[in-house]
């Protein structure tokens, strides 16, 4: 396997679509490859390789949670993750101050609840491990100007 891309997997604490979409690619043409090799009109891939048909059938499903423009941008951040991801996310915007008095205190798990629901994010289940997908494409502040 030649990856030049990060192989999703459950433990991540952030998967980039990019390497969501090259990891199905790579499986999709090996796959292709394994049976036009092969000459046969099965499936024989799916036989001989079922942890990568497994994992392709995953990660493909994926993409069915309907919403999302995959090829332009989305980061899934793992739940348990989430409220660090949060928490960066809003001082890199700009969105708060990065040097705030360290007597003001931020309920950070209530901050990213309220991102969740302000997006509308919906879970994502991977394996049985939850992710938040946030869209790259959108500013956080585009449901505040919605027509």
């Amino acid at each position: 396997m030649n990856a030049t891309h990060t192989i999703p997997s459950n433990r991540d604490k952030v998967i980039h679509s990019r390497d969501l979409l090259a990891r199905i690619e790579e499986l999709r043409a090996e796959r292709d490859a394994y049976d036009t090799a092969r000459g046969e009109e099965r499936d024989p891939w799916n036989e001989h390789h079922p942890a990568e048909a497994a994992e392709l059938a995953t990660l493909t499903g994926l993409l069915d949670y309907a919403g999302y423009d995959w090829a332009r941008g989305v980061v899934l951040v793992r739940a348990d993750h989430f409220t660090a991801y949060a928490r960066g996310m809003l001082r890199a915007s700009g969105a708060m101050l990065a040097d705030l008095p360290d007597w003001v205190t931020i309920d950070w798990e209530a901050t990213a609840t309220s991102f969740r629901l302000h997006q509308a994010l919906t879970a994502i289940d991977f394996g049985g491990v939850t992710y938040w997908p946030d869209d790259q494409t959108r500013p956080i502040w585009e449901a505040d100007h919605a027509a």
